[in-house]
Parts: structure tokens; C-alpha cells; sequence
């Protein structure tokens, strides 16, 4: 009899990650909250790791813009 394989990763966490447990992140709770542009531009700043002016020519918007819908998110 082969022994099951560990697992890397624990229910819990699976849980939290997929929005099912009680410690739903904040990148993961603005990425479902919101207008689409200000999830875009949120993204690209927190997970991405742009800087605003880089969120900002990337949606081709001013840099007041982009931090404006990050600050919304």
C-alpha cells in the first residue's frame, strides 16, 4: 500500500484564498468589489507591483486618476 502524499497546503488556506474562509484578503475582497477600471487599476498596483505612474500609462489615464481609482478600490 502506497502512503497518500502530504499536503503542501493546508484546507484552511484553501479556504481563505478561494473566499470560503474567514480571513479573505483584501487584495482578494477589492478584486470582487467595485467598477471595473478601479479592479484593473488596483491590480496592477498591489499584485502587478506597478507604480502609479506605470497604472497610469498602462490605462492611459493621469497619475491623479490612476491613484484616485486605487485609493477607490
Amino acid at each position: 500500500m502506497v502512503p497518500p502524499k502530504p499536503r503542501l497546503v493546508s484546507p484552511e488556506f484553501t479556504r481563505n484564498v478561494t473566499g470560503q474562509g474567514p480571513l479573505l484578503s483584501r487584495s482578494a475582497r477589492n478584486a470582487q468589489n467595485g467598477t471595473p477600471r478601479s479592479r484593473q487599476a488596483f491590480l496592477l498596483r498591489t499584485v502587478e507591483g506597478f507604480s502609479i505612474e506605470e497604472v497610469a500609462q498602462i490605462m492611459n489615464i493621469s497619475s491623479s486618476d490612476a491613484a484616485a481609482l486605487v485609493q477607490t478600490a
